[in-house]
């Protein structure tokens, strides 16, 4: 990758950062209040995609371990399962000879 593509990629990502808060914004100051605008968040970014439901429940998962646990804990019972659940889930999915 060339130094003139590294810079269209970044333009791009930062014109894709000021497109999602402006649209962040505009939602926000549509809401009736804090509450509410993570609510419509959160079913329009999440639920409506059906998706993202796996990973939003790992990601909520593993910060509140982080928050109530020590790390081992996290480790044991919030990233372990998920290592081993895609292993199997490749070794599964791989071609047999």
């Amino acid at each position: 990758m060339n130094f003139n593509e590294l810079v269209a990629k970044v333009k791009e990502a930062i014109t894709s950062v000021k497109e999602l808060a402006g649209q962040i914004r505009k939602d926000y100051a549509e809401s009736t209040g804090l509450v509410a605008f993570v609510k419509g968040l959160v079913s329009k970014e999440i639920l409506e995609k059906k998706e993202r439901i796996p990973g939003a429940i790992i990601t909520v998962w593993i910060l509140f371990l982080m928050m109530f646990y020590d790390m081992a804990i996290v480790f044991n019972f919030g990233i372990l399962p998920v290592i081993i659940y895609f292993t199997v889930r490749v070794i599964k999915n791989a071609p047999t000879n």
